[in-house]
């Protein structure tokens, strides 16, 4: 992709994964809601996608955790984050990521146990 110039747009936005089980998520982050278990998703053309924070939450008084993984366009994935999180517990993952067009995202609880995640971020749209 090249160097965006001129016009476009930088917008605030969240999208949720209301119950993501065990087995790999890809972020959608075209809507505010992003499927458990969606097997595409990808950053749209003409647009950079910069991660501001991920919060998840363990929902049924189990310990469980998360794994995030990153694929940047035409290499390999990259495991990021492997996280325990207590019974109940919270964590927050506050480093910056930034995604190009067709770079991924993927989020997968370690256990069949559930997580309530919400991913803020910067939506830069140049289309």
């Amino acid at each position: 992709m090249a160097i965006p110039s001129g016009g476009g747009t930088e917008v605030l936005k969240r999208t949720v994964i209301k119950n993501l089980v065990a087995g790999w998520t890809y972020v959608d982050f075209a809507s505010a809601t992003t499927t458990p278990g969606a097997t595409t998703g990808e950053v749209a053309t003409n647009h950079i996608i910069t991660i501001l924070n991920i919060i998840v939450m363990e929902l049924v008084n189990a310990t469980n955790g998360i794994n995030i993984r990153y694929m940047a366009t035409g290499s390999t994935d990259v495991d990021i984050v492997s996280q325990s999180i207590p019974n109940k517990g919270t964590f927050i993952f506050n480093d910056k990521i930034i995604l190009h067009p067709t770079d991924e995202l993927r989020l997968q609880a370690q256990t069949a146990n559930e997580l309530a995640v919400v991913i803020n971020f910067i939506d830069q749209d140049w289309s």
